[in-house]
């Protein structure tokens, strides 16, 4: 019974190449794998969702764009505010039923928005 186990493990290493382990899968021969030189494009960002976003995690400088008030928002209304880096100041708020566009500045401290579509980084 061990010289046909051994006979039969010996016929599948050489058969599919690699090693006589149980769970070891056959493998095909280097020259049989496709090899792509395209570029991959990468997935769209989800961009940012409602919420308080700070400085440095996750929200960066730039042009954000949201195209206005989710479905489900009570008001059929995006509200938005910039926030100061330091005081927490309210730089600038908005309420939107449409597309609207909003400035991140280097020195702002957070971003924070209710009842948004994502606002996806434009620039």
């Amino acid at each position: 019974m061990v010289a046909v186990l051994v006979a039969l493990t010996t016929i599948g290493i050489l058969r599919y190449g690699g090693t006589a382990s149980s769970d070891a899968a056959p493998t095909a021969p280097a020259s049989a794998i496709p090899v792509t030189t395209e570029e991959v494009t990468p997935a769209p960002e989800a961009g940012l969702g409602d919420g308080m976003h700070h400085a440095g995690a996750g929200l960066l400088p730039g042009v954000y764009r949201t195209d206005g008030p989710r479905s489900t928002s009570f008001f059929r209304t995006c509200v938005y505010k910039r926030l100061g880096e330091t005081s927490g100041t309210v730089l600038e708020k908005g309420r939107a039923k449409g597309p609207v566009t909003v400035t991140v500045e280097p020195d702002d401290g957070a971003f924070e928005s209710f009842g948004c579509q994502p606002w996806l980084k434009i620039g």
